[in-house]
């Protein structure tokens, strides 16, 4: 959809439910189109920041990478079981859409950073891996963020149809409880 107004797609409720990208650098599998995040499923749509660790998720014949492995495996098992079962030398920031339940999962280890930022004004949030840049393309798009940092070890959900202007936390978390 066109868009004109002041802070572009910024600051535009309604243009869009949710709208992910991901710049990737690649660490495993192959540099093509079939490997840019963000990875889909029947059921998820999902992007990875860091490098799994876990041999399930190390090799693929087929070339993919071990985020799309990892989001195939959640597809399965569920998104709490498979972090819960994800080694300790795994690195991640995950972003994870439920096509069916409309609702975005995010989890973070020590590893990797994951901020989330609130334009209040308008009922729109964003998130980054990267706080600062994130904080600096709003500024550019001349939009007022909240920002912070979401805490390793949690599963964030929210439920994207209900941000609302004035949120500055609509989520429940779930520990990631090691087994």
């Amino acid at each position: 959809q066109k868009h004109s107004g002041k802070g572009g797609i910024l600051s535009s409720p309604g243009l869009a439910n949710i709208f992910m990208a991901h710049c990737r650098w690649a660490t495993v599998g192959d540099v093509n189109e079939a490997n840019a995040h963000p990875f889909e499923t029947n059921k998820l749509v999902g992007m990875h920041n860091g490098t799994l660790t876990d041999w399930e998720y190390a090799w693929d014949p087929h070339g993919r990478t071990d985020s799309e492995l990892m989001f195939d495996d959640m597809s399965k098992k569920g998104i709490l079981p498979v972090l819960n079962e994800l080694a300790y030398s795994s690195a991640y920031a995950i972003t994870i859409y439920d096509k069916k339940s409309r609702k975005l999962y995010m989890a973070r280890n020590e590893d990797r950073t994951l901020s989330i930022g609130f334009n209040r004004d308008a009922g729109v949030m964003y998130w980054a891996s990267e706080f600062y840049m994130m904080m600096m393309a709003a500024e550019r798009n001349n939009v007022k963020v909240d920002g912070f940092f979401l805490k390793p070890g949690l599963l964030y959900e929210i439920d994207v149809d209900k941000i609302k202007k004035g949120d500055t936390a609509p989520w429940v978390t779930h520990p990631i409880i090691k087994v």
